[in-house]
């Protein structure tokens, strides 16, 4: 190689990947936090839960203490917070693209399902499409649910939230920023 080319040299070894791994701990601290309060409520649950009223089961399990929030703000605090946790539910319940970083779901702890879809391939109106007459019901069942997972995992949601994330941003979590901060469980997805 000529004589004025510069070069590089590069090392890498355990305490680099350590020092990248490091900064990570609080995400994959509050990831297992969340995960074992979503798994204690769903754990005694005979029957399915709606995501959104998942939120208001979690939040006495996430915040214990109130009383560092102002009184007067303490409703807002604690509607905001509700909104935030129903937010990442869906981003919680997409499923993980990481080996490192196995769900609920992953582990068979969790399964999702989707309301009203046994209604919905019933309905007379779907005899309208030709392709879909020589389709039978569990088979059509099995099309629709595939569909909707891939939906899921690709966060094809229409959640206002996770569609207007700056105004989500501004009106919700600068709340709990200014209020709770350490609560902010989902800080390395927001």
């Amino acid at each position: 190689s000529p004589k004025l080319e510069r070069k590089v040299i590069g090392f890498t070894d355990n305490r680099q990947d350590a020092a990248f791994q490091a900064g990570h701990m609080d995400h994959w601290y509050n990831q297992i936090y969340f995960r074992r309060a979503l798994y204690n409520i769903l754990k005694d649950q005979q029957d399915y839960i709606p995501v959104n009223e998942l939120p208001k089961l979690l939040y006495p399990l996430i915040i214990h203490d109130e009383s560092n929030i102002p009184f007067v703000q303490r409703r807002i605090f604690k509607n905001k917070f509700l909104e935030y946790l129903e937010t990442y539910l869906y981003v919680e319940i997409r499923g993980t693209k990481r080996f490192i970083s196995i769900n609920l779901e992953d582990v068979g702890l969790l399964e999702v399902g989707y309301e009203q879809l046994a209604e919905a391939i019933n309905q007379p109106e779907l005899a309208k499409f030709d392709f879909l007459k020589h389709i039978s019901k569990p088979l059509l069942h099995d099309y629709v649910k595939g569909f909707l997972e891939i939906f899921r995992r690709e966060m094809a949601i229409g959640h206002s939230n996770l569609i207007d994330r700056a105004t989500f941003k501004q009106q919700t979590i600068n709340v709990i920023q200014n209020y709770a901060p350490e609560k902010r469980i989902f800080e390395a997805v927001e």
